[in-house]
């Protein structure tokens, strides 16, 4: 295979895993939303599979932070837009995004994610 194919592939590849990761991220979003908590709890486990891995977990966190922030920023922009009525207010949405910002910087300084993530999900209004 010649080089500049093998990028493309390899390209093509991640672009159809971040599809895939971001889809996910869509469909965790909507169980959490509106759950009790023991189900929004549930719904992230997969994110803490790794036992002995701690930094792993964390990046693996960080890089679904940052989706979720992608995710409330298009809800935000279908506020503006007043394509959606329901749902969470302006205001209770960057709120949200303000908990996702200080959870990475939190996950920067090592704090345990299990714990961070929890503070995101008490913070979501069932």
């Amino acid at each position: 295979m010649k080089k500049g194919n093998k990028n493309l592939l390899e390209g093509a590849l991640a672009g159809a895993a971040y599809d895939q990761s971001l889809n996910g991220e869509v469909e965790r979003w909507q169980k959490i939303t509106n759950a009790p908590y023991y189900q929004k709890v549930k719904a992230v486990e997969d994110l803490f599979n790794e036992k002995i891995d701690n930094i792993r977990v964390s990046e693996k966190l960080a890089r679904a932070l940052e989706t979720w922030m992608v995710l409330w920023r298009d809800k935000i922009l279908g506020k503006i837009d007043m394509e959606e009525k329901n749902g969470p207010s302006l205001l209770q949405i960057a709120g949200l995004l303000d908990s996702f910002q200080k959870a990475r910087i939190l996950l920067a300084q090592n704090i345990n994610p299990k714990l961070v993530i929890e503070q995101i999900l008490l913070s979501l209004r069932a």
